[in-house]
């Protein structure tokens, strides 16, 4: 991104990782950290993984999987890719981001992960496990 180190307070990425082949998905959150203030936040809100509540959760995981097959082989392959691997769980930790928050709404179809930097590696939790993280 055209943009000096830690230029921003926050930065939001909205369904933009499952969309993306796996490759690309490390790089882009490695880009935002890196202009992501040292104090700065980064939102992410993009489907989870599971487990998806029962029978509640079958009905938007239905509708969510047939729009997503529906954009397109490609598309859908990234999709199934990205969940299959557990979302952003694994990218957030290899990037040495934290998850300051966390909410999974629509009966556990969607994530929101409101994160942090680790730059100084202070954080000695495993950050997805934290019991007070759920966006309020």
């Amino acid at each position: 991104m055209p943009f000096a180190d830690e230029s921003f307070d926050l930065i939001v990425a909205m369904f933009l990782f499952h969309q993306v082949p796996a490759w690309l998905r490390s790089p882009i959150m490695g880009e935002a950290k890196r202009v992501m203030k040292r104090d700065g936040r980064f939102l992410i809100i993009d489907y989870h993984p599971g487990p998806v509540r029962f029978p509640e959760g079958w009905l938007p995981k239905t509708i969510i999987t047939c729009m997503e097959f529906l954009a397109g082989w490609g598309h859908f392959g990234n999709y199934r890719d990205f969940m299959a691997n557990e979302g952003l769980t694994p990218l957030i930790v290899e990037n040495g981001l934290v998850i300051h928050k966390k909410k999974v709404v629509d009966e556990g179809t969607i994530g929101l992960h409101l994160l942090h930097s680790d730059r100084d590696g202070s954080s000695k939790t495993r950050p997805w496990k934290s019991p007070s993280s759920e966006i309020a």
